[in-house]
């Protein structure tokens, strides 16, 4: 059968469909029936002459053709190909009947394709009855696809029908349960009375579990009493609730009422004794735990559960002596007591003792489960250093990401470490991973993977995840998931666009809290909208929300950003007298508008008034202090900072070090630049990333000196921190394959540890070297860039600029080859390039990047040397 469709699809092999067709009952051991000679024969016609294609646009299809694709594609769950068939439906017109409407709205209906809504009405504005029963099967393929909407419409369509069987009402709960809508299915239980019907023992127990699930506990005692039925599951589910609402007394008292029902059995005690140990009733639990052992009751499970009473308490002791019972009980420590034990060393930060606990877990042979790794992910976000946090986020490189997108808790857990901590390699590969898989996520869980691909700045993702929750699953979303999906188009710049107005469609339905009025004001930041921030601030007070420590912040960095400091602190001082004192950030806030306005006095005040109120200043802070100072030129006070930066123990970020280096390039002082950076990376601080690079190349440029920015590639080669990619290094006056590969190599050896050089730092220094005249090396840093693969991001004025200079140097085989590699490269646009190459265009001097312009001096033959004219240092690297 495949070949039929396949055929039918590709739209060209006519004649297979046709020979297929015809011998399709054949080959199931029949004679041709007549329907399928119509089949055929369409087929046949269809693949009349080539050149009458205008035959083939004007050919119809059978009815019982088309409904013979569409069952073949329904049980094949091809709905490409039912889409085909759908159109060719529609554009002949055919007269509609059950055969081709039935497949259709089958497959639909699970698919969550819109067209299942449009065919309903359309069959039910032509008369067409739908039967209970065909209700009945749409309504379980909806529940198998998720399909909310549509089941709503059958729904409709069935209770103005009086159509609501007991069979229909369990399916539609089914549906609903299936979205994870158990309120709704709990509401079908009081349709059920309405039609005078009375639920059967299966619906009265899913009743029970939905509602438990979504807490309606006056329904949960109302169905226990009404079904007459006292089942050891119907306890359980009544024991958990009471857990559930913190009321260990009335799951004690569920407990001794299935005790005299007769219920003796290990999962009610284990169920009892897990409450009481969630409660923090100690003495409770041991005496539980007494009576199991007197029942004969007790096994692993309880022994796991009561360890995790001592765990939760922090008393090891304890915990070694009930492994020791254990042990003499006969039972050998399973995946749950290790990971009760890694649970508790892990939230007392008792690290070391957590690793020995994976260690003995390895040596006895047991896999981590998914508990294991949502237990290190706590830890990677608990860790103080990035060392120990790596060491954790290991574990992902050990499990399929389908494993983690298949447990919504874990695959929760692991996206919140991964955002955290800057995993973004594992960051994407999860969340790509949960595209290809059939989740069925939660309102929470939504909003999560939205925060994922905003991390990751893809916002074309968290559009598709909005729309797939409120359109298609037609889940309400809550407070939090919408403030994640604001944030997200605020990262995107749109918070008019986009942001503002999807907060006003949805404010009368998810009611906003401060967290998402902060983060809104948070977005007016971001663009320097002061006005719409103070609205929104106006609003929010109107609504009786009470301003937090985020939302001050928010406000008050919207104002100094702008430079209106008279406004910031109007707002600080009412932070203050309002009971909400600031923090770090507010206070950095406040001391980044001071310097954004030249005002280092008031800002070094702000920073008095934070350390006696015992805030400790925190590497942002001293950074935007650095910021302000080299910006205007205020050189002693920054050389103070970085003496107060060395006493308060707080170590240089990259940005620090960036900052620095151009406090010493503007001094004139490239050597000291080069100098601290060395003493940074010989301590093994992790503070390094391109941008440093592009600072000391800018540096060294800006005082004349490319040699020494050339030399950043080697002393790339020391710096802790990121992977090493391969990549290029400096070198000259060699031929050209001889220095490509020198330069190459250079990067190559480098250590494992080392940051290699992307295009961000190989464009500049490019660029840099043409503007000094020397092409040879400018050459060996472009091949660099060929190594790595990163060509694509050095601009295509300055490979036009490099094939100029080698051109009018008559550097003839490195211009050879560098044309070879443009040509050849499928990430450039070698025409655009080649074809406005001029070799007459004496390359006089070359605009930099960093604003120095170099010429080469050709009075001195072939020996380069380095002439400054029109000095104007412009760092870019902040």
């Amino acid at each position: 059968m495949r070949h039929v469709y396949l055929a039918f699809n590709a739209l060209a092999h006519w004649k297979e469909f046709a020979e297929v067709a015809a011998t399709r009952s054949n080959q199931a051991g029949k004679e041709t029936t007549h329907h399928t000679q119509q089949r055929a024969a369409a087929a046949a016609a269809a693949a009349g002459s080539e050149s009458e294609s205008e035959s083939r646009e004007s050919l119809e299809f059978p009815q019982e053709c088309l409904a013979w694709l569409l069952n073949d594609a329904l049980s094949a769950e091809d709905l490409e190909l039912t889409q085909r068939v759908d159109c060719i439906y529609q554009q002949q017109e055919t007269p509609t009947h059950y055969s081709i409407y039935e497949p259709l709205l089958k497959t639909y209906a699970k698919a969550c394709n819109p067209r299942a809504l449009v065919i309903f009405q359309e069959l039910q504005d032509q008369g067409f009855l739908a039967s209970e029963g065909f209700c009945g099967t749409l309504l379980a393929r909806c529940s198998e696809g998720r399909n909310l909407e549509f089941a709503l419409a059958i729904t409709e369509y069935c209770k103005r029908r009086q159509l609501s069987s007991l069979a229909i009402f369990r399916t539609m709960m089914k549906v609903y349960a299936c979205c994870s809508r158990y309120d709704l299915a709990c509401d079908v239980y009081q349709e059920v009375l309405a039609a005078g019907l009375e639920p059967d023992s299966v619906m009265y127990g899913c009743l029970l579990k939905y509602a438990v699930k979504c807490e309606r506990r006056a329904l949960t005692e109302e169905l226990f009493k009404r079904s007459g039925r006292k089942t050891l599951q119907d306890f359980l589910w009544l024991i958990r609730a009471a857990g559930h609402d913190d009321d260990p007394d009335r799951a004690q008292s569920l407990f001794q009422e299935a005790i005299q029902e007769g219920f003796h059995d290990a999962t009610l005690y284990n169920c009892m004794l897990d409450i009481l140990v969630s409660s923090n009733r100690s003495e409770a639990a041991h005496e539980h735990l007494a009576a199991a052992k007197t029942a004969g009751v007790v096994n692993l499970v309880t022994f796991n559960t009561i360890l995790k009473l001592y765990c939760s308490k922090g008393d090891f002791a304890a915990s070694r002596r009930t492994l020791t019972e254990m042990s003499d009980s006969g039972f050998s420590p399973d995946c749950a007591t290790f990971n009760c034990l890694l649970g508790g060393a892990v939230d007392f930060g008792k690290f070391p003792r957590a690793w020995e606990i994976l260690d003995d877990m390895k040596t006895a042979g047991i896999k981590h489960d998914n508990y294991t790794i949502s237990t290190l992910m706590k830890l990677a976000k608990k860790a103080t250093s990035q060392q120990e946090a790596e060491r954790a986020l290991k574990v992902l490189d050990q499990v399929e990401h389908l494993q983690i997108v298949q447990d919504e808790v874990l695959l929760n857990a692991v996206l919140d470490t991964c955002i955290q901590r800057r995993q973004h390699d594992n960051l994407r590969k999860v969340l790509e991973a949960s595209e290809k898989a059939a989740l069925e996520p939660s309102v929470q869980t939504y909003g999560v993977m939205i925060k994922g691909w905003s991390t990751l700045r893809q916002t074309s993702k968290c559009r598709a995840l909005w729309k797939d929750m409120t359109e298609v699953h037609g889940l309400e979303p809550k407070s939090i998931t919408l403030s994640c999906m604001l944030d997200a188009l605020i990262l995107a710049q749109q918070l008019h666009e986009e942001a503002l107005p999807l907060f006003r469609k949805w404010q009368n339905t998810v009611e906003p809290n401060i967290v998402t009025y902060g983060v809104l004001i948070k977005g007016c930041g971001m663009i320097g909208d002061c006005k719409q921030a103070v609205e929104l601030y106006d609003e929010l007070k109107a609504a009786g929300l009470a301003m937090n420590l985020m939302s001050y912040s928010a406000l008050i960095n919207a104002h100094a950003k702008a430079g209106l400091m008279v406004q910031a602190n109007k707002f600080l001082k009412e932070m203050i007298s309002s009971g909400c004192p600031p923090n770090v950030i507010t206070y950095s806030a406040m001391i980044k508008g001071y310097c954004i306005k030249g005002d280092l006095e008031s800002a070094f005040e702000v920073l008095g008034t934070m350390v006696n109120e015992g805030l400790k200043p925190d590497t942002v802070l001293f950074n935007t202090l650095l910021d302000g100072c080299v910006r205007h030129s205020r050189f002693q006070l920054a050389e103070y900072l970085i003496e107060e930066m060395d006493k308060e123990g707080i170590e240089p970020s990259a940005f620090t070090l960036s900052i620095l280096v151009k406090l010493w390039g503007k001094r004139g002082n490239v050597e000291k630049a080069f100098d601290f950076v060395r003493s940074v990376a010989q301590r093994g601080l992790p503070a390094f990333d391109m941008q440093v690079a592009t600072s000391l190349v800018a540096a060294a440029f800006s005082n004349n000196s490319p040699a020494l920015a050339l030399s950043v590639l080697n002393e790339m080669k020391s710096w802790p921190g990121a992977k090493h990619g391969g990549g290029g290094g400096g070198g000259g006056g060699k031929g050209s394959k001889a220095a490509a590969t020198a330069t190459a190599a250079t990067v190559a050896a480098a250590a494992p540890q080392g940051l290699a050089p992307d295009a961000t730092l190989l464009g500049p220094l490019l660029t840099g070297l043409l503007s000094a005249g020397a092409a040879k090396e400018a050459f060996s840093v472009g091949m660099t860039a060929f190594e790595l693969g990163v060509e694509a991001g050095i601009y295509e004025n300055t490979w036009r600029a490099l094939l100029r200079s080698l051109a009018y140097e008559k550097h003839h085989e490195e211009l050879t080859e560098l044309k070879g590699l443009i040509t050849n490269s499928t990430k450039l646009p070698c025409a655009h390039i080649l074809g406005q190459e001029d070799a007459s265009d004496r390359p006089h001097h070359y605009q930099s990047k960093f604003g120095s312009r170099y010429r080469y001096d050709h009075a001195a033959n072939d020996n380069r040397t380095f002439h400054n004219y029109n000095y104007n240092y412009n760092s870019t690297s902040n």
